[in-house]
């Protein structure tokens, strides 16, 4: 299950978001996967209470297992995963970024049915999928992309 939602936060909500990654203070993520950089949010940051109440209605009970931005610099080529580790069963990826333009690149693709779906990163959207499909999060092509990641389980209710 792949799905989206369109306009996920105001546009106030979507400018701290946006800020916040600004500001964020990076280290090398998962390396073995090579997905960028990441921050990691904390339980008591405001960004972190923002997205739990959010998703709640999209997370069937499911808890948030880790959340953090991740930074891709600009034409890095990431490669496919799963996040099944630590038994996550949901992703939620937020696209916080305040324009995008079909040349800028940055698709999260999808590897189902022996073939890449593409999602586009339009500003303000949320995707949330099941965690072991294959997929990455592609670079832009001229600047700095930013998502905000929650890993999300049963295992943590």
């Amino acid at each position: 299950m792949i799905t989206s939602k369109d306009d996920f936060l105001t546009i106030e909500e979507n400018k701290f978001v946006f800020d916040y990654c600004l500001s964020a203070k990076f280290c090398h993520g998962e390396t073995t996967s090579s997905n960028g950089m990441i921050s990691e949010i904390f339980e008591e940051e405001d960004i972190y209470q923002l997205f739990k109440n959010k998703i709640e209605q999209y997370s069937e009970g499911l808890k948030i297992y880790w959340m953090y931005v991740n930074s891709y610099l600009p034409g890095e080529i990431p490669y496919f995963r799963r996040d099944t580790k630590e038994n996550v069963d949901r992703v939620f990826t937020y696209h916080p970024q305040q324009k995008w333009d079909l040349d800028d690149g940055g698709t999260t693709e999808f590897y189902v049915d022996n073939g890449i779906v593409g999602v586009f990163p339009i500003p303000n959207r949320l995707l949330y999928f099941d965690a072991d499909i294959p997929h990455r999060t592609n670079s832009f092509r001229d600047r700095f992309k930013f998502t905000i990641e929650l890993r999300c389980n049963a295992e943590s209710l």
